[in-house]
């Protein structure tokens, strides 16, 4: 297996399947998965700057998401034939999904396998020392004596040597670098806002697992999750014939084949409205027309009374504000006496509107937050402003144009706020910027 020669990779066959391994791993991770796929259709493979055959490859850029982003787009730009069906496992995965942020008429679906640890659980004290050993010794064996027996079920001697020829093929400094990027930066916001068809499969027995993935899949409706049976985290590794069958079945199906199946509906709502612990899930729509969801339910009227939108707004954007700064912020040049009367029954007024879920907006005598998991497309647009920036100018500009198609001919058109409209403002400047 070559590694990333898509520029050599051009072919009228379909579909055309886009492999991105984990972290730490090269191509060859789905030399047994392949062979079912590409009787189907076209394969390509991907590999990370210092992993595989990019090992030696040097990368001049800044390690982040809009290099790394830039990076991908320039090998699909080269293949030249878009709309593709993108496997990415682990890390693999959270760029698959943040690829198809940037550019989703180039994607046609996604399959996340056994999605990064990184969305469950923040990198413990053992995690770090390991770092350090990597950054001592130069190699990822630290990292390897201590996940390769839990990335399999059966770890036979076969599969510990394939896991680790392919650690042995990778950079340790860069994949500390990338390792660093994916605890530092993963969010719930990766999963929300994808509206690519999107299966993500889990092994049965995988112990690094996301963590309640259903929670994290509330807002994106197009997906679906597969448990591989008698698996662990290299689910194309061990079962490689189910999993294709699954991706074939996914991307050559019915639209029946690509919805939530009962069961995990019932388990969505179940985590939702039974776990004490599980914090409600909170999108705020801007761009075109403002309403908000908090976990299956919409609120679409009322927002325009008593400064809600701009409130809810402010809280989504900040999660947490002092009631003198929203004061100055939605009456800047009104008496303070009087504006923290008018904030007090406007938050009275916003709690009455959320109805049930009244109890996201948390207040104290000084302060004022929204208690949730908060996604708000304000702040996706802004994110991925910033990733844009990061990234090459040819590249920016063809993922500019993209985020332009997608846009409403005029954002936030219903908001008429002072701050809203700044927002506004600078939001169309730096499009314009980035487009010019």
């Amino acid at each position: 297996m070559s590694g990333p020669a898509i520029h050599e990779a051009r072919t009228d066959k379909r579909p055309v399947f886009i492999l991105i391994p984990g972290l730490g791993m090269n191509c060859s991770a789905y030399s047994d998965l392949a062979p079912f796929l590409s009787s189907h259709g076209h394969v390509v493979y991907y590999d990370f700057p210092g992993h595989g055959s990019r090992t030696q490859v040097e990368f001049k850029r800044n390690v982040d998401w809009g290099s790394l982003i830039s990076d991908v787009i320039s090998y699909l730009r080269n293949l030249n034939q878009p709309p593709y069906h993108v496997i990415g496992h682990g890390f693999g995965g959270t760029t698959a999904l943040r690829l198809a942020k940037f550019i989703p008429e180039w994607i046609a679906t996604l399959t996340i396998l056994s999605p990064h640890a990184s969305h469950g659980a923040k990198m413990g004290t053992e995690f770090v020392e390991i770092i350090n050993q990597i950054n001592t010794t130069q190699s990822l064996k630290p990292m390897w004596d201590m996940l390769a027996h839990v990335l399999v079920r059966n770890p036979t001697a076969p599969y510990l040597e394939h896991i680790k020829k392919m650690n042995a093929s990778v950079n340790p400094h860069f994949y500390v670098k990338l390792l660093k990027l994916a605890y530092e930066t993963s969010n719930p916001r990766d999963f929300a806002g994808v509206d690519r068809p999107t299966l993500f499969i889990q092994g049965e027995f995988d112990p690094l697992a996301v963590i309640h993935l259903s929670r994290l899949l509330v807002n994106q409706p197009k997906a679906k999750v597969w448990t591989c049976p008698n698996a662990s985290n290299l689910v194309h590794m061990e079962q490689p014939e189910a999993v294709a069958r699954e991706i074939l079945k996914f991307v050559l199906g019915s639209e029946a084949d690509r919805k939530f199946s009962d069961n995990l509906s019932t388990v969505n709502r179940y985590l939702i409205h039974n776990d004490d612990d599980v914090k409600k899930h909170i999108y705020v729509h801007c761009l075109n027309e403002f309403y908000v969801t908090v976990n299956h339910d919409t609120i679409r009227h009322g927002w325009e009374r008593r400064h809600a939108q701009i409130l809810m707004l402010y809280l989504a954007l900040h999660r947490r504000a002092s009631r003198d700064t929203l004061c100055e912020v939605i009456w800047p040049d009104e008496d303070p006496a009087k504006s923290r009367l008018r904030l007090r029954v406007s938050l009275h007024y916003l709690r009455a509107l959320l109805g049930e879920h009244g109890d996201i907006l948390h207040t104290t005598k000084d302060f004022v937050e929204l208690r949730g998991h908060v996604v708000c497309d304000v702040a996706d647009l802004l994110d991925r402003l910033k990733v844009l920036r990061e990234m090459d100018s040819e590249t920016r500009a063809i993922s500019a144009k993209e985020l332009v198609r997608q846009l409403p001919l005029r954002i936030m058109p219903s908001m008429y706020h002072p701050f809203a409209i700044r927002i506004q403002q600078m939001l169309e400047f730096e499009i314009e910027h980035l487009i010019d």
